[in-house]
């Protein structure tokens, strides 16, 4: 994520990424120099995978948009 953020140039626009860790999703945002992440989030039960498969729609609308 920082280096997309040092080869685009732009600190002003949040960066946005996922990542997993065993069965663990993580979400993350970069905002200048400021990380955030998420808890880990179990994709295990359906309420769970819901749960994940929502933030990743959410993360491609937000990535959408950006590049509009």
């Amino acid at each position: 994520m920082l280096a997309a953020q040092t080869i685009n140039g732009n600190t002003d626009i949040p960066i946005y990424g996922s990542y997993l860790n065993g069965r663990l999703w993580f979400f993350a945002t970069l905002i200048g120099n400021k990380y955030c992440f998420s808890g880990g989030l179990v994709a295990d039960s359906p309420n769970g995978l819901a749960y994940v498969f929502n933030c990743l729609l959410k993360l491609k609308d937000i990535i959408d948009e950006q590049v509009k």
